[in-house]
């Protein structure tokens, strides 16, 4: 598993970002499966997601950037160890810009969707007449949302143009 995923890291690009993230999940992996696996799957369903969230995310961050020095110090502010204010102006600014989907994407990161069908699913037919409209809407908008910000970027360019 390791090999695999670290040439799959390489597949990726000639950098060395791509190489530590394909160890990195090479690695987890086989920490998972032979050393803290079963200890996962006994945690708190929240806790395994909380869990995903932050692998994933740090597995995002190796794969983005391919300055080494740039990598640690985003990691040391990730950590909050780089003396920054915990909300800043250009967090504040991100925030005004794209707050709506930091909050939809928070909302949807969590199983509140499964949580809520069970529970509307659970009163009837009324209940999932009420959740196929609120799919049906919820969609809309996610599409609509997409739409808009796709439409107001000026620039943004491809991953894997940077090859």
């Amino acid at each position: 598993m390791l090999i695999t995923f670290t040439l799959s890291g390489l597949w990726h690009g000639a950098a060395w970002n791509f190489v530590l993230w394909g160890l990195y999940y090479g690695i987890l992996l086989v920490l998972e499966k032979y050393i803290w696996g079963k200890r996962l799957e006994k945690l708190p369903s929240v806790l395994r997601h909380a869990y995903t969230i932050l692998i994933v995310t740090i597995g995002f961050v190796l794969f983005v950037f391919d300055d080494m020095q740039a990598l640690g110090l985003y990691f040391t502010a990730m950590a909050g160890q780089a003396g920054n204010a915990l909300a800043g102006s250009e967090c504040l600014w991100y925030l005004q810009e794209y707050g709506v989907v930091f909050f939809t994407a928070l909302l949807l990161a969590f199983p509140f969707y499964p949580w809520l069908k069970g529970k509307l699913e659970g009163i009837g037919t009324g209940g999932r007449r009420v959740l196929s409209v609120l799919t049906f809407f919820g969609y809309g908008v996610l599409f609509l949302l997409t739409t808009a910000y796709l439409v107001n970027d000026t620039y943004n360019p491809f991953l894997y143009f940077r090859f």
